[in-house]
């Protein structure tokens, strides 16, 4: 059994973490969480972090680097933002909150942003509302969402363009008007 003390500097471990990847849109590495809590040996790092995945709360891939996962209660309230905000996500940027449950794990950060503009090819419509697993590199196999310099959302990576992250669900509200059709009476 662990002390108060190896307890505590886990979750304060885990804090850092979890702020880190918030600011960043990606794990830190076990240096950077060594240098980040002030920690001399990096075998102390790779303690805590053993300690936080035995009980749980992250998920690590052995041999890769910035490879924790947060392992966050199933069902959660992510925050509803503005396209043109997702470069920093601020508590005074955030519109509201959106509950959200999801099968699985994702390594970044999760937010949404309603899309003002369609993307035919990739099935998304004016207004519908998408779900983001931040991420600073695109992931393959996933479909990649970028801001455009005027603040669209599009599929296409660009110079210009930043990446917001993988698309991992999108909520869409049918208005009335949308489901009329020509009356067979």
């Amino acid at each position: 059994m662990r002390s108060e003390r190896s307890i505590q500097k886990s979750e304060e471990t885990l804090k850092f973490i979890k702020d880190y990847i918030h600011e960043h849109n990606l794990p830190p590495s076990v240096r950077e969480i060594q240098e980040g809590l002030g920690i001399s040996s990096t075998s102390i790092i790779h303690r805590r972090l053993h300690h936080l995945e035995e009980d749980g709360k992250i998920r690590m891939t052995n041999g890769k680097n910035r490879s924790i996962t947060i392992i966050e209660k199933q069902s959660s309230e992510i925050p509803l933002i503005r396209p043109e905000d997702c470069k920093t996500i601020t508590k005074e940027k955030i519109l509201t909150y959106l509950p959200y449950s999801s099968p699985r794990d994702y390594p970044g950060s999760l937010f949404a942003v309603t899309a003002v503009n369609p993307i035919p090819e990739a099935g998304i419509l004016l207004d519908d509302i998408l779900v983001i697993s931040a991420s600073a590199v695109p992931q393959e196999q996933e479909l990649n969402l970028y801001l455009t310099p005027e603040h669209e959302i599009s599929v296409t990576p660009s110079e210009t363009g930043m990446l917001l992250g993988t698309l991992l669900s999108l909520i869409r509200h049918f208005k009335s008007t949308e489901l009329k059709g020509d009356s067979h009476d």
